[in-house]
């Protein structure tokens, strides 16, 4: 996502990588199917800099960061999802999280007309209590979904 330099970085010229090839035996570890059983939906607007989430009321046409104290135009600010989900796989239920970008994914997959920014949580809680069986790939390690297959 980011890369880092200092003052004694070079860059310079490589060769071409070549496309790797993943067997799909590597991936299918990280992708389970399951019904979604419990959901706890918690949104907070954050800073576009640091990513603390802002108390502020965004009503006003300016906020300010308490963390890195820079202020935006209230319009600017994006929201931060944090969805808690209770998994059902087979008869064993596991406790995952999924962020903004796996929730983007649920919502296309599920053909849902609305924004992320635009949605309701009760709708949100809805759409993915009522979603039936579903695929999805996870991080085992962080016990987070990145994606709805």
């Amino acid at each position: 996502k980011y890369v880092n330099t200092c003052v004694d970085t070079k860059v310079s010229l490589v060769e071409d990588v070549e496309i790797a090839e993943f067997s799909q035996s590597m991936f299918h570890e990280n992708i389970i199917e399951g019904n979604i059983i419990g959901v706890d939906v918690a949104r907070s607007h954050c800073c576009l800099l640091c990513n603390a989430n802002i108390q502020n009321d965004t009503t006003d046409d300016m906020i300010t960061c308490k963390n890195c104290n820079n202020s935006f135009l209230s319009s600017m600010i994006k929201s931060k999802l944090v969805c808690k989900l209770v998994i059902q796989i087979n008869n064993n239920f596991s406790h995952f999280t999924a962020f903004n970008d796996a929730v983007e994914s649920f919502l296309s997959l599920n053909g849902t007309l609305q924004k992320l920014s635009e949605i309701s949580d009760n709708d949100l809680k809805l759409s993915l209590l009522k979603s039936g069986p579903i695929t999805m790939l996870i991080d085992k390690s962080s016990k987070v979904v990145t994606q709805f297959l």
